[in-house]
């Protein structure tokens, strides 16, 4: 599931015709796989089962995958042990503090976990996703198929990267990006 319907791109295109129906949700997958790497996580809620969580060294923070984390319904040990939130851990939004102890480097915890943000919380980022979108559908309407510039009379081509972000497009991600502990 990404972020946006052929419909909602189309809308925001303002294109009418099915001729670049298949371009468009090529390029709303590859935007969607593109800002999901980027923020390195899922984006959209989701409950996620038994994801295996470790610590390179003895640490308070446990870090699963995605985030925000919303809830943690279990958290288990590969020895067995059982952790409650709020008596051994505490959760924050992209982390689980263990409150008394560390999480210890040779051990696997296995997390359930509700985590992500609703849809209808990302209007900005949906909002980069259309622009990506757009930028890179140009070309190949144009069918300069990603130049930028062509310099004659030796016909040198200058490309551009297919998703390349704007200043606003990355302050936008800048606040769905994990910080840095």
């Amino acid at each position: 599931m990404g972020l946006l319907s052929l419909d909602e791109i189309k809308s925001y295109l303002g294109e009418t015709s099915s001729q670049w129906d298949g371009a468009l949700t090529f390029l709303n997958d590859a935007v969607w796989q593109f800002l999901k790497h980027e923020l390195q996580c899922d984006i959209i809620r989701a409950e996620y089962t038994n994801e295996e969580c470790r610590v390179k060294d003895y640490s308070h923070t446990l870090v699963p995958k995605n985030f925000p984390i919303v809830s943690v319904s279990k958290l288990t040990d590969s020895d067995g042990n059982e952790y409650t939130e709020g008596v051994d851990f505490d959760r924050h939004g992209f982390f689980l503090w263990r409150r008394s102890g560390m999480w210890t480097p040779h051990t696997t915890y296995f997390l359930s976990y509700i985590a992500g943000w609703e849809t209808s919380e990302l209007s900005d980022l949906k909002q980069v996703h259309l622009e990506l979108i757009a930028a890179a559908l140009k070309p190949y309407k144009d069918k300069s198929w990603g130049e930028s510039s062509r310099s004659f009379p030796d016909g040198s081509v200058t490309k551009r990267e297919e998703f390349e972000l704007t200043p606003y497009q990355s302050n936008v991600l800048l606040n769905y990006r994990r910080p840095v502990l």
